[in-house]
């Protein structure tokens, strides 16, 4: 989590947050696979856009990769898709341990601000998406391993 202070920091819990843990709605036609599938592809392309040096791309791409996989465990446990951006929510419907919480929490700040620029004046560069990568590989990694269908693809 972002030290106090950080244009990015914020505590718990944020009710009404980008949809709000309220926003619920029926489980997605699109399969498990397909929801890890996009995430890991968000993974790949955050990972190249962070070399190019595009961070604040990446960090959006990151942040999405965390959501995508969060959202493939509920799909695949047959539960209400929460229709959400915030990670946190995502991890804590699925009961994930707590390392899941922790990384969910480090890449929700990063969907407001790539998306609006006014959000903050914060220049985003490597050892700030580093940690970004770090949590997405994390929660695809734990969301693969949990899967009912025992899937192992990459």
């Amino acid at each position: 989590m972002m030290a106090e202070g950080s244009p990015l920091f914020r505590s718990r819990p944020i009710e009404g947050f980008l949809g709000g843990p309220a926003a619920f709605g029926p489980v997605s036609s699109t399969g498990a696979e397909e929801w890890l599938d996009q995430a890991q592809d968000d993974l790949e392309v955050g990972q190249l856009l962070a070399r190019e040096g595009r961070f604040e791309h990446a960090a959006f791409l990151l942040q999405q990769a965390v959501e995508k996989a969060l959202k493939a465990g509920l799909v695949d446990r047959g539960e209400d898709l929460v229709r959400t951006h915030d990670c946190f929510v995502l991890a804590e419907t699925l009961e994930a341990p707590q390392g899941i919480l922790d990384a969910a929490d480090t890449v929700t700040p990063y969907y407001v601000r790539s998306r609006y620029p006014d959000a903050t004046d914060l220049e985003l560069t490597a050892e700030d998406v580093d940690p970004l990568v770090a949590a997405a590989e994390e929660v695809i990694t734990w969301t693969r391993k949990t899967l009912s269908n025992g899937s192992k693809r990459n």
